[in-house]
């Protein structure tokens, strides 16, 4: 029962992000409203958990702000009642007949029930989330003064890392009244539903259902997506922001709606949210939108493209300015590093040693069956922007994480098998959006309507 209630709290406010979208973008096909409703749930919990920082960083009472939260996105959800209700109207269980749907079916209860027991199993996730995220958590809602966490030599476990996880987890333990795990397990598991939804309504509205479902179910039957959410770390969460971003860029430019932009601007910058990664991702996807939309001659949509970034990244730049810690990763002259040839050759392969194994599909590749599936079926897309904008950010972003492996100061093979899975990870499920954006759609019809 608390475990019910727990993801009950989070409804509301995943409501007010599709509200949020709604209005901005006003599209009212059952596609696009399958597609804002799992976006609300990144959008929402991302901005309400900006606006519980800004709470307590001015030093207002931390129990007042998720009640209000909870209040006004209760609000919100009654005004979307109706737009809410057009979501149903289309659906047609004629489709249930199509043994195609029936393994999709399967697949998503298989993996259900599988994320059920390992969340039971771990309700307190795996080991960062005890020190990071979780530890935070407890500071915010426990400590009298929440900035110890931040004192010279204090507790925390990388003080540098963003609030988002961890001030949703707070918002829970607030409402409830108390520090149950029950409250992480929920945070969890809704940032992983992010995943398939976002990916499954996303390539149904630039693609097509064949090609949405035979993703979705790649996704899902990869055990990495399970053991990553589960742990309550948050790679998952910047996963889920990650995809939602590119997806987002890709409707603007199959539908050129600028409001798309903004949309996609506030969800980059809740990258940097999730985790430092973001920063990174924010830098380029900024310079790779404004090259796209001044060739394209397109420059004035970029002003939309602007305010949804800044707006999230000027709380995120308070938090990182006024919080007395600095990135491990950055603490020492690591410049000789970059003339060491055998540092190269160990990222290089460890790179494709990971992307070979990604998704744990042992004994298999999922990697080299994708790249078969691939040659067989071939290449069809209907917007050449859609691939590049995609592949390069996809491609610019593992350039970056090659960097920071050559000037880390740690042991690079350490660094390098605790980390670099799940740094793949976070782009995994964009990968296979861009991967069955790209490829034929199978040769067979879907019931009629579908």
């Amino acid at each position: 029962m608390l475990l019910a209630l727990s993801f009950l709290l989070y409804l509301p406010s995943a409501i007010s992000g599709f509200w949020l979208a709604h209005r901005l973008w006003r599209e009212s096909t059952p596609q696009a409203l399958w597609f804002k409703l799992f976006l609300g749930l990144p959008l929402g919990l991302g901005l309400w958990s900006l606006g519980y920082f800004l709470w307590i960083w001015v030093g207002l009472n931390k129990t007042i702000f998720p009640w209000l939260e909870l209040a006004v996105s209760i609000v919100l959800t009654i005004l979307v009642i109706p737009s809410l209700k057009l979501l149903f109207a289309p659906l047609n269980l004629r489709s249930l007949r199509s043994p195609f749907y029936l393994v999709f079916l399967l697949v998503m209860f298989a993996t259900a029930v599988l994320f059920g027991l390992q969340l039971y199993m771990s309700p307190h996730g795996h080991e960062d989330a005890w020190f990071i995220w979780n530890l935070n958590a407890r500071f915010i809602y426990l400590a009298q003064d929440w900035r110890i966490i931040y004192a010279p030599n204090g507790p925390g476990w990388h003080p540098d890392y963003p609030l988002l996880v961890s001030l949703n987890t707070v918002f829970g333990w607030v409402i409830l009244g108390q520090d149950t795990p029950r409250i992480q397990m929920a945070v969890t598991a809704l940032f992983t539903l992010v995943l398939p939804g976002i990916l499954f309504s996303g390539l149904s509205l630039i693609k097509d259902k064949k090609q949405a479902v035979l993703a979705t179910i790649v996704l899902l039957a990869s055990p990495t997506v399970i053991n990553y959410g589960v742990s309550q770390q948050a790679d998952i969460p910047l996963a889920g922001y990650v995809l939602t971003s590119l997806v987002l860029a890709a409707l603007y430019f199959k539908i050129q709606n600028s409001k798309l932009l903004l949309l996609a601007g506030l969800t980059i910058a809740l990258t940097a949210w999730a985790k430092n990664e973001g920063f990174l991702f924010i830098l380029i996807n900024f310079v790779l939108m404004s090259a796209f939309l001044i060739v394209l001659r397109q420059s004035q949509a970029l002003k939309e493209y602007a305010i949804g970034i800044a707006i999230p990244f000027l709380v995120i730049l308070l938090f990182k300015l006024t919080q007395p810690v600095s990135n491990d990763l950055f603490e020492q002259n690591t410049l000789p590093q970059l003339l060491d040839g055998e540092r190269y050759r160990l990222i290089l392969f460890t790179f494709f040693g990971t992307i070979a194994k990604l998704g744990r599909w042992t004994p298999f590749s999922l990697a080299a069956i994708l790249v078969v599936y691939g040659l067989l079926v071939w290449f069809d897309y209907s917007e050449s922007l859609i691939v590049k904008y995609i592949g390069l950010t996809l491609l610019l972003q593992m350039f970056g994480y090659f960097v920071i492996y050559l000037l880390t100061p740690h042991d690079l093979a350490w660094h390098l098998k605790t980390s670099l899975e799940r740094l793949l990870v976070q782009i995994f499920p964009t990968a296979l959006f861009l991967f069955f954006y790209a490829t034929k759609s199978p040769d067979f019809n879907l019931p009629e309507g579908q």
